[in-house]
């Protein structure tokens, strides 16, 4: 099957982030030299649960405990501590605060939608004046959502889960950003309003805050509108979700609009400036109406949006557009499966009436199978627009053994999920999770078309992890989290439409004293990339989800890259080979999903990772050892895990060390012995720094959830904590970086750009505002500080030349 090498116990990966990891299990091998690999659906869990560490407040966490103890209680035969913990809604995070401050000194409630135009590789720098975009531009980020132009279907549009709305008008050759002055770049959902004539100006209706659960799915500010194509774009007035998974336009009325959201199915008749909630209490994941008969609507929803929640999807059928609704089917009723989770639709375009469903499963594993577990209960069809349905499969192969299952969705029905029906066949059906499949008898049965495992350059080659499917007349896209895939021949074969976009959702970035063009990333779910001489292509060095990464101060060839649980790689020749060197961690040890790593600014040779214990590399990573025995994450409840470790570049013998769930060490020996620091938030610690010219001075950093500020400064080694966040808006810091000229220049990446305080954080301001308002997760200024580099989670990398 490709996936062996990835696959962990989802139950296990999930205690994995507050229990000791089974390394038996956990330590298999990955390929690292095949750019092949990929995430399997067991990671794709753990990355989710990972992320909802890193934005859960207390109240929200509470919750999630209380719903692993019910999910457990029903689920036979596992450990009620390791139950799947399900989504949830975060009422930590104010919505129209976040929307107040990603539009505040706004000259107009309209705005522009794509005036930074040099957001392209190749602009040339400006000392601080214009950011150049580094790249990549040959690979892509997650897409969540695609629209064709009907009068033109070589009119595209893509909505990326960190990069904003692009727009392509050739057919996906070359592609445009249409919101990179907004003030948020997570698209959940797109849908053109229809139009009198075809050169009628394009109405754009989109909704912000990507339609998953993953969490890495960064929440929006609400819908917008762009009357004009995307050239400007109306700004909601208040937040009526953070999460949109599907928009539906009535064909003859184009200010009548539903929405399919974290906040149940709304309905708006005056273009989405108001809106009425029409179901509650449930995620609505899908919407469609029926052909010729627009008043009949079907809708999927999702039982995830209380404290209550069982993960059940049910199906809703509306006659009057929206306005009233009844269940029809789902969960338990009828031949749907009792435990059938999260639904997707497709209606027949050439058959009026016929209508399809793809079902997960509310358990996440509907085969008992820990080894490989299987989100999947089946496909389901209507013939009479939705009012009864039949079974018509659960395609399913292999067993639960060192072979493991086949089937459409994987493990992670609750991530990936979509499934569309042919424009000419009502029984050509093309589904996709993990990967692409077909039926050519209505559902009837199953052919698997594309491996996500292949080479790229494979005609069955698809990326992993597929949310949305679109039609360019009788061209089928695909979007999933490597960008845009098209086939040509209904899912027979594939190809890739992510040549000229970057959209790239990167965790880190690694730079060079001694090779100024030499850049690496860590990616969502694309693995590892370094960049090609000064251009703007990448290459994948190694697959799943890449993290943190280092490069020799000395010799730029020896290079570090990781992946989940705090595993290490290492290449001595540039990149062109990489080889695992991790720890031989004890089986007990809470190692992170988001793998923290640390090279000493004195000695290359020295590197930091691990779990809720330190370990020290003193020879480049061939043996590690642990600086002692001290728990890490012990304070406020204890059970945390590794998320940073600074060097001191004044002492290499400073070290400080940050947490999940808050705590913060310093310790002044090497880590020998730590003192753990007192007056800080006991929440998720993003990021720890020390300033370069006083070892008094460091900074620890934190998530909007935090019950207390977003940046804390210390100026007597501890003793004392400042918060120092004035100014900022109330969204996650990830990284903060001390200006290695003059340390009162301060700056911090955040969920929607890059911050900068002069006056070492008393007051912060955006800096240099052509920069999208793109989450940042690193910062690197180069060693002659001649310029600065940024890794954002969904526009790739970016340099400014500093003044």
């Amino acid at each position: 099957m490709g996936r062996p090498l990835f696959r962990l116990s989802v139950w296990v990966a999930l205690a994995a982030l507050s229990l000791p990891i089974d390394d038996a299990q956990a330590q298999g091998r990955l390929s690292p030299n095949k750019k092949k690999e990929g995430e399997s659906a067991d990671y794709a869990l753990r990355r989710a649960q990972a992320f909802h560490d890193l934005y859960a407040g207390s109240e929200e966490k509470s919750e999630v405990a209380n719903a692993k103890r019910t999910f457990s209680a029903r689920t036979i035969g596992q450990p009620a501590a390791i139950g799947r913990p399900l989504p949830i809604y975060y009422p930590s995070v104010n919505r129209d605060a976040k929307l107040n401050a990603l539009t505040a000194g706004a000259p107009a409630v309209r705005f522009p939608g794509s005036t930074f135009r040099t957001m392209t590789p190749g602009a040339p720098p400006q000392p601080g004046i214009v950011w150049r975009n580094l790249g990549p531009t040959n690979t892509a980020g997650r897409v969540s959502s695609l629209a064709v132009d009907p009068h033109d279907p070589k009119t595209i549009y893509r909505g990326t889960a960190g990069g904003g709305l692009w727009r392509s008008r050739d057919g996906g050759v070359t592609w445009t950003p249409l919101t990179d002055s907004l003030g948020n770049l997570s698209i959940g959902a797109v849908a053109l309003a229809p139009k009198s004539k075809p050169e009628d100006p394009q109405v754009i209706y989109m909704g912000t805050g990507e339609g998953v659960v993953a969490i890495d799915g960064i929440d929006g500010i609400g819908f917008l509108r762009s009357p004009d194509g995307g050239e400007t774009w109306d700004l909601p007035v208040s937040v009526s979700a953070t999460k949109f998974f599907a928009i539906n336009v009535h064909p003859a009325k184009s200010m009548e609009v539903l929405v399919a959201t974290s906040g149940g199915i709304q309905k708006s008749t005056d273009g989405g400036k108001t809106w009425a909630t029409k179901l509650a209490n449930v995620y609505g994941t899908d919407l469609a109406r029926l052909p010729g008969a627009p008043q009949t609507v079907l809708a999927t929803v999702w039982d995830v949006a209380t404290a209550n929640q069982t993960g059940r999807g049910f199906i809703y059928r509306s006659t009057d557009g929206g306005d009233s609704w009844t269940k029809v089917a789902g969960a338990g009723l009828g031949i749907f499966d009792a435990e059938a989770g999260r639904m997707a639709l497709a209606v027949s375009i050439s058959k009026p009436g016929v209508a399809y469903v793809l079902a997960a499963s509310a358990q996440g594993d509907s085969k008992d199978c820990r080894q490989d577990p299987v989100d999947q209960t089946g496909v389901y069809r209507s013939e009479d627009g939705g009012q009864t349905w039949s079974f018509r499969s659960n395609p399913i192969t292999g067993s639960c053994d060192a072979d493991g299952h086949d089937s459409i969705l994987g493990g992670q029905g609750w991530y990936a999920t979509a499934i569309t029906v042919s424009p000419t066949d009502p029984n050509v059906l093309v589904a996709g999770g993990l990967d692409v499949w077909r039926s050519a008898d209505g559902g009837g049965s199953w052919t698997k078309q594309s491996r996500w495992h292949e080479e790229k350059t494979s005609p069955t080659y698809s990326h992993a992890d597929i949310h949305a499917f679109a039609w360019a007349g009788n061209r089928l896209l695909i979007g999933d989290d490597g960008g845009v895939g098209t086939s040509s021949d209904v899912a027979r074969s594939f190809s890739r439409l992510d040549k000229g976009i970057t959209t790239k959702q990167y965790y880190s970035l690694g730079i060079s004293p001694t090779d100024r063009d030499l850049l690496i990333g860590g990616a969502q779910d694309n693995g590892t990339d370094i960049r090609i001489g000064a251009s703007a292509e990448f290459l994948e060095v190694i697959g799943g989800d890449g993290f943190a990464v280092a490069v020799n101060a000395k010799d730029p060839k020896v290079l570090y890259g990781s992946v989940y649980n705090s595993r290490i790689f290492r290449s001595t020749d540039g990149g062109k080979k990489f080889s695992e060197i991790s720890p031989k961690y004890s089986r007990g040890e809470r190692r992170p999903f988001i793998t923290p790593l640390t090279m000493d600014p004195n000695n290359s040779s020295v590197l930091y990772t691990g779990s809720h214990l330190l370990w020290k590399t003193a020879d480049g990573g061939t043996t590690w050892s642990k600086t002692s025995e001290t728990d890490l994450a012990d304070a406020f409840g204890g059970n945390g895990y590794l998320t940073k470790v600074a060097v001191a570049s004044l002492n290499s013998q400073f070290l400080l060390a940050s947490a999940s769930n808050g705590t913060v060490k310093l310790s002044k020996d090497g880590g020998a012995s730590w003192t753990l620091q007192t007056g800080l938030p006991g929440s998720y610690t993003t990021h720890v720094e020390f300033d370069p010219k006083s070892l008094d001075v460091f900074y620890a950093t934190y998530t909007a959830s935090s019950p207390g500020g977003l940046v804390y400064k210390t100026i007597d080694g501890g003793k004392s904590f400042t918060r120092v966040d004035r100014g900022l808006p109330r969204v996650p810091v990830h990284v903060l970086r001390v200006d290695p000229k003059d340390q009162r220049i301060l700056y911090v990446g955040t969920d929607v750009g890059l911050y900068r305080s002069t006056d070492g954080g008393a007051q912060w301001d955006r800096y240099v505002k052509d920069l999208p308002a793109v989450s940042i997760w690193d910062i690197a200024i180069l060693s002659d500080r001649s310029a600065m580099r940024l890794a954002s989670h969904g526009r790739g990398f970016f340099e400014i030349k500093l003044p």
